[in-house]
């Protein structure tokens, strides 16, 4: 019998295609036109959300089967189904990014695909339908695909400075206590805001090195993105700075998360500072 690892190793290109697949689906609602509808949350959910959602459980399934699909718009549906969840699960948020999807924002949507194994996110997927590029975590570390072309995300050069990348909706002073109690404001650092779970991606290639999360998400906002960072030696921490995030949590609720590049890639005075304060911030 194959072990998990092989199995996805063996079924990789097709894998692929279910991410790339459920992007082609969702662009085409945004040509054609799509229905809107709101959720017991008052969170919105449209046509597309729900159309990729059915394909990318149907296809995981029959890919790989006999391992469970959790995802946002099933849990929505019915989140009692998930009580007793096996250690093994796809994680899968069909449309990351509904509301920009919803306001004509293209580039700030993306298709979620992660696999969860003991609490840790061991393979994930990442497409952006509009920018036609897929990332994606492998053993021998993450990769990109661009229209087509192949290549392996960038390495990280660190050393000196702090490079942070956070939510469109992160308030600046936010951003900058969290700057002043970590210590980082003696060395050269800088910001950006911005929408979407591609932010583990820019870290992934080494665009930002740290991403400060300081609100609640769900593991299907997360688990793709974790795995495609901790493929290229990046990690995750809780908000107690004690541990790596972990998943098939009750209600697959986080309550927030600093993720970073490879930590040996910051200095290790400034990495001792973010860790041992984030608990200051949630």
């Amino acid at each position: 019998m194959k072990s998990l690892e092989e199995e996805i190793e063996s079924n990789i290109d097709d894998l692929l295609g279910v991410a790339f697949g459920a992007g082609e689906i969702i662009m085409q609602h945004l040509r054609n036109g799509f229905k809107t509808y709101i959720k017991s949350d008052n969170s919105p959910v449209t046509d597309a959300d729900i159309a990729a959602d059915k394909f990318i459980t149907k296809n995981l399934q029959k890919i790989i089967p006999g391992i469970a699909v959790v995802s946002e718009e099933g849990y929505e549906d019915n989140p009692d189904q998930y009580n007793n969840i096996p250690d093994e699960f796809w994680c899968v948020d069909p449309l990351d990014g509904t509301k920009n999807f919803i306001e004509g924002r293209p580039d700030e949507f993306t298709v979620n695909i992660g696999l969860v194994a003991n609490k840790k996110p061991i393979f994930g997927m990442l497409f952006v339908p509009n920018k036609n590029l897929m990332y994606f975590s492998t053993p021998d570390g993450g990769f990109k695909i661009l229209n087509g072309k192949k290549s392996r995300m960038g390495e990280g050069k660190f050393e000196t400075d702090i490079n942070i990348v956070t939510s469109r909706r992160m308030p600046d002073d936010k951003i900058e206590d969290f700057i002043q109690k970590t210590g980082i404001k003696d060395v050269s650092f800088g910001y950006k805001k911005m929408a979407g779970s591609e932010k583990f991606c820019y870290l992934a290639d080494s665009h930002f090195n740290i991403f400060p999360l300081f609100a609640p998400s769900y593991e299907w906002d997360t688990a793709a993105g974790h795995a495609i960072l901790n493929s290229v030696g990046g990690k995750v921490f809780s908000g107690k700075g004690e541990q790596e995030l972990e998943y098939n949590k009750k209600g697959f609720r986080n309550n927030g998360f600093v993720a970073m590049t490879d930590p040996k890639m910051i200095l290790p005075t400034q990495l001792s500072k973010i860790v041992q304060n984030l608990h200051e911030f949630f």
